[in-house]
């Protein structure tokens, strides 16, 4: 399998600082605790659009107004004092020297097809996004959002909204809270004001909107996980939008997981969503309705191999007797990673060069990308292939299927474009009309919680909301029958 190393970067410790620091103390002149963010701006974010050709009928075009040339990337203080410097690959150029505070929000722009690493003195909140839609406020997106101390899990959360309030063509709302633990939440602007408050208890759940481009904080008093959840990404055409899920107790190789499941109001005739897990070994696997509070499917996982299923749910959790990788598969931007020393099974559903269904069959392109960034010195094992990567590399990746290891914490960015079939005067693959993803930092792939132990959703009692819908009609029909059994009037 040929992978190439496009990228091996040592940064200069000399590089000049922007004039945009103001006001920052010399101790952050060396950065003894540093969080390191990598990612990639697509390289072509445009959508499609249905053109009325009258008697001809309806023809689908690039739409030229959706055409964008750069990305954002969006940084949001999570503690007080927090240096943040962002540089681009290959070269360690110096774009931006930051100072933030906690609920500060900073962001600049990034031409297409610009790789770059940010450098954090705290753990930030990252987001990368681009597209007319996200200008508007009207995009939407699935991520998993990260806590103040960088990790999945946690009992605070500030974050900027990225997706409309409520998700295109789903009946609930667009974010959602899963409690892992009896929690009371309450939720507040960046001025202060509340915005909402409700308990939950340990696998329950609440769906939310905000406003987009907006900057909240999230507190509980227990530990929740926070999603931003959407069937409807890229060109708008009922694709799902890609995304790794995060395990529980940490990481994305595990036992555990909790998210959205994907069901709308399109289905049918539109398909349900496709959840990809991979796993090195044999494994049993069960997937839970968590809002039914019921048992959705049983199934076995093959060693080195995967295991594809639809689901028809809203809400989900996925438990397993061996660790796995969890992925809804489609299109958009979506990160993955490894802690030091393990290993895991990946899917990379990049859609490679395929021949046009044209007669000439000629090669059209890449449907997608991906890329594996070491923040140090790393040794990573791609199958049969051990590269020695230097500081800031960046290391892409084919499709399809990968055992995947490395001596040091790495990341992993997915960048997954739509395959679709439309008039040959037009690119044969659509592209992203808008996109958003949340970026972890390398140092966060080593936060673990293996003490976490959410009670099992098929231990539970159901809520009272379904309770009495199973109750109401027993009892309708023993009042039935008890009026059957007495004597008519005159009858002894």
């Amino acid at each position: 399998m040929l992978i190439r190393l496009v990228a091996i970067v040592l940064l200069a410790s000399t590089l000049p600082v922007s004039s945009r620091l103001h006001g920052v103390a010399p101790a952050y002149a060396a950065l003894l605790d540093e969080y390191d963010y990598y990612g990639f701006v697509p390289r072509e974010i445009w959508g499609l659009e249905w053109v009325n050709l009258g008697t001809s009928g309806w023809e689908l075009r690039v739409d030229q107004i959706s055409i964008v040339n750069s990305g954002l990337v969006a940084i949001v203080g999570n503690h007080d004092g927090t240096r943040v410097r962002a540089y681009v690959l290959p070269g360690g150029e110096l774009v931006e020297d930051l100072a933030l505070n906690r609920l500060e929000k900073a962001s600049f722009s990034l031409p297409n097809g610009t790789f770059f690493k940010l450098v954090a003195s705290r753990p930030v909140s990252v987001f990368l996004l681009g597209g007319k839609y996200m200008e508007s406020g009207d995009a939407f997106t699935n991520m998993f959002v990260t806590s103040t101390d960088g990790g999945y899990v946690g009992r605070e959360f500030i974050f900027m909204a990225v997706q409309a309030k409520r998700a295109l063509h789903y009946t609930g709302l667009a974010y959602r809270v899963y409690a892992l633990e009896d929690s009371q939440v309450t939720v507040w602007d960046a001025n202060g004001s509340q915005v909402s408050q409700f308990r939950l208890g340990a696998n329950q759940f609440r769906e939310m909107g905000f406003s987009p481009m907006a900057v909240y904080r999230l507190e509980s008093t227990g530990n929740v996980m926070l999603q931003s959840f959407t069937m409807w990404t890229s060109a708008r055409l009922g694709l799902p939008g890609t995304c790794f899920y995060p395990s529980v107790r940490g990481g994305f190789v595990g036992r555990l997981f909790y998210g959205g499941a994907g069901a709308t109001e399109l289905w049918p005739p539109f398909a349900p969503p496709t959840f990809v897990m991979t796993g090195l070994e044999g494994s049993e696997v069960t997937i839970m309705d968590l809002e039914n509070r019921r048992k959705y499917l049983d199934a076995e996982l093959p060693a080195l191999g995967n295991l594809s299923k639809q689901t028809d749910l809203s809400h989900m959790v996925v438990e397993s007797q061996k660790p796995i990788v969890l992925m809804m598969e489609g299109n958009g931007v979506g990160y993955t990673g490894l802690a030091a020393g393990e290993t895991g099974y990946f899917y990379m559903p990049l859609n490679e060069p395929y021949l046009e269904a044209v007669p000439s069959g000629n090669i059209v392109g890449s449907a997608g990308e991906a890329y594996l960034y070491a923040a140090e010195e790393t040794v990573v094992t791609i199958d049969d292939l051990t590269v020695r990567l230097s500081r800031d590399s960046i290391l892409p990746l084919r499709h399809g299927f990968h055992v995947i290891t490395a001596d040091r914490n790495v990341v992993i960015q997915l960048i997954n474009y739509p395959w679709q079939s439309y008039p040959p005067r037009e690119p044969s693959i659509a592209r992203f009309s808008d996109f958003a993803t949340c970026i972890p930092s390398v140092q966060a792939m080593s936060i673990r919680s293996p003490d976490l132990n959410p009670p099992s959703v098929a231990g539970e009692e159901l809520p009272w909301t379904y309770l009495a819908a199973a109750v109401i009609p027993v009892v309708v029909i023993a009042a039935l029958a008890a009026r059957r059994r007495r004597p008519r009037p005159g009858k002894a």
